[in-house]
């Protein structure tokens, strides 16, 4: 329909742009220093607090246009386990689209207000590199999640702060929450708050996507299981 035809214009714009004037042109400020005085958002779970609740949520995937969708993504019900993978020269998701190969899972989740949060936990296969993995997507961008190779496996933001690593062949849980109305996002990895960022500028709306997109690795693989969203008011 016309919405799903607008909404991928608007993301191959957002894309193309991107790859012309780097990645971090997309995103936020640099990240700020994580202060003892400053509140952060209370994590969901026995753990971590109460107060988000666990929102269903709908999804379609996105996979080269001219491949059946289980060359690139499979399904574990049991584990609730999905893998993508995409390999270096695999076309777009559409057919005379400019961007790079991805296999992705697009959440239905569009929202433009509250507090929103992604949980996931996620194995990076050895020899991803340079392959965004999870992203807040609007226009612009609010976060990207990147793989890369060094250290044995590194997750980056915007292609320059460090999250965690090692990470290939290893499983790490991953929550990234955004408080639409201060515009500020915080990455926790195992539980832990690592990094702390500003998005620069609003994007009308905002939605959640995770798996695989470019590479210059031959193959970029990553198995993620027990993804969830949660809303807090």
């Amino acid at each position: 329909n016309d919405f799903i035809i607008n909404e991928l214009k608007v993301e191959c714009l957002l894309m193309l742009f991107c790859f012309t004037t780097g990645l971090s042109a997309c995103g936020g400020d640099e990240d700020e220093p994580i202060k003892d005085d400053v509140p952060v958002p209370e994590l969901y779970g026995p753990k971590h607090g109460t107060g988000w609740v666990e929102q269903a949520y709908d999804y379609y995937i996105q996979k080269p246009w001219n491949l059946n969708l289980e060359e690139r993504y499979t399904y574990d019900k049991e584990n609730d386990e999905h893998t993508f993978k995409i390999i270096k020269g695999d076309e777009p998701f559409k057919q005379g689209d400019h961007t790079s190969p991805r296999c992705e899972l697009r959440m239905r989740n569009d929202y433009t207000e509250g507090n929103h949060q992604f949980e996931a936990d996620y194995y990076v296969v050895e020899g991803t590199h340079r392959t965004a993995v999870m992203q807040i997507f609007g226009y612009p961008v609010a976060i990207n999640i990147k793989a890369y190779e060094e250290n044995g496996g590194t997750l980056k933001w915007h292609d320059s702060h460090d999250i965690v690593s090692p990470v290939y062949n290893k499983w790490v849980h991953l929550n990234v929450v955004h408080i639409f109305t201060e515009r500020q996002i915080y990455v926790y990895v195992d539980g832990k708050l690592i990094r702390s960022f500003r998005v620069k500028e609003d994007a009308p709306s905002y939605y959640f996507k995770c798996g695989v997109y470019s590479t210059v690795s031959e193959v970029s693989e990553v198995k993620i299981k027990n993804i969830k969203y949660y809303f807090k008011p």
